[in-house]
């Protein structure tokens, strides 16, 4: 009984782990590959940002790599909207679908922060 149980544990997690990633495979394959522009160094500009500061405010030693597509959009959109809408496509898309599902169940939450120190990193900005 305990090995039926195994093996359909590995059925499903095997089964779980192909739907992610043909739907990650769907949800990308659409992706101009020949507009993507890679580069192994990010610009001065955004080397020398306040975002930079405070994502690595020790300057830890960085590996840089870029890529940069350019998209048409809708005039009438707004930059806020543009924003709003890749954050909830990224965020809430297929590809982190799955940690997404492991957070739920483990009741767990992504936007906590007790452990950083937030106030010193607004501090200095």
């Amino acid at each position: 009984m305990r090995a039926l149980i195994v093996s359909s544990t590995a059925a499903a997690l095997a089964a779980t782990g192909i739907y992610h990633l043909i739907n990650i495979r769907n949800a990308t394959g659409n992706v101009p590959a020949r507009q993507i522009i890679s580069s192994d160094r990010i610009s001065d500009s955004l080397a020398q940002s306040k975002a930079v500061k405070i994502v690595n405010p020790y300057d830890h030693v960085p590996i840089h790599d870029t890529r940069n597509i350019t998209i048409r959009v809708a005039e009438t959109l707004s930059d806020e909207e543009i924003l709003a809408r890749f954050v909830k496509g990224f965020f809430g898309g297929h590809v982190l679908g799955l940690e997404r599902g492991l957070l739920i169940a483990t009741k767990k939450e992504i936007t906590r922060f007790e452990g950083m120190n937030i106030s010193w990193i607004v501090a200095r900005t």
